[in-house]
Order: C-alpha cells, then structure tokens, then sequence
C-alpha cells in the first residue's frame, strides 16, 4: 500500500511538473510554419533590462498577435505572469470563462469574454501572451497544441 502511494505521489509531481515545453526555437519554428509574420523586436522593452528576448507571431490578418518574451530569472517571469493576469482580470466580465493552471515551473490565466480571447502563460522564464478577437480561437488554440502547451 505504502509502495503504491509513493508511486502515485511520484507520478503526480512529474505530471504536475512537466510543462516545460515551451522554448524560443519551437515558437520561432512553429510560428512560421504556421504561416505568421515573425518579428523579433525588443525595442518597446528597452528600458526593462531584465527582459532578454522578444518574439511577435502575428496572424496573417493582422488581426492579433502572439507575444513570446524571454526574462532574466522565473522570479521576473513570475511577476511578469502576475502583472499580465491582473490585467486580464480586469476586463473579465461576468459571462466570461475562466481557466487557471499553477505548477512550479508554469502559470497559465486563459479568459475568454463575448469578444476577446486572453492568455497568459509563463513556462519557466518564457511568457507567452495573447490578446486576440474570439473568432480567432480555434487558430491561436491549434498553434498553442502545436507548442504542446496546456492551455
């Protein structure tokens, strides 16, 4: 009995610990295999040293973009996470449908209201954001499969 739930404790952090896939290179490589325009510019964060890299995956309708920024340590991305979902749980509405996800190394807030999709998700020191119209879900949720994301 003892054997089985170690067993089972053991499963349950490897499994609750493991969203960690996320990395520049699959978003970069994904991104344009799925047909966005690529930007790599950091130059609205100039003035925030501790962030290192910045990615833009915008559809071809120019209608949203994904946002895939690498911080300096988890503890800034944890921050960066919080500030970001607050922002989010600001224009909430009373309809809206709300998921959230906490592990250790990755932070999901996702919402989504009768017009805009948001979400927030922070894989170590990676956060990947998105603000886009509702009517986009379905492409923004096969790229985030594709990243083998939780969302």
């Amino acid at each position: 009995m003892k054997k089985i739930l170690l067993l089972l404790i053991i499963c349950f952090i490897t499994i609750g610990c493991s969203y960690d896939h996320l990395s520049k290179e699959k978003f970069v490589e994904m991104a344009e295999f799925n047909g966005y325009i690529l930007e790599h510019n950091k130059k609205e964060y100039v003035d925030y040293p501790y962030i290192l890299d910045v990615y833009y995956a915008v559809n071809r309708d120019y209608a949203y973009y994904i946002e895939l920024l690498e911080l300096e340590s988890n503890d800034y991305a944890i921050n960066f996470f919080n500030v970001n979902r607050q922002e989010i749980e600001n224009v909430q509405t009373t309809n809206s449908y709300i998921k959230q996800k906490n592990f250790t190394n990755y932070n999901l807030y996702h919402v989504e209201t009768d017009t805009d999709y948001m979400l927030v998700i922070r894989s170590n020191k990676l956060i990947l954001y998105v603000t886009a119209p509702v009517n986009y879900i379905n492409e923004i949720e096969d790229f985030l499969n594709e990243l083998n994301l939780e969302y």
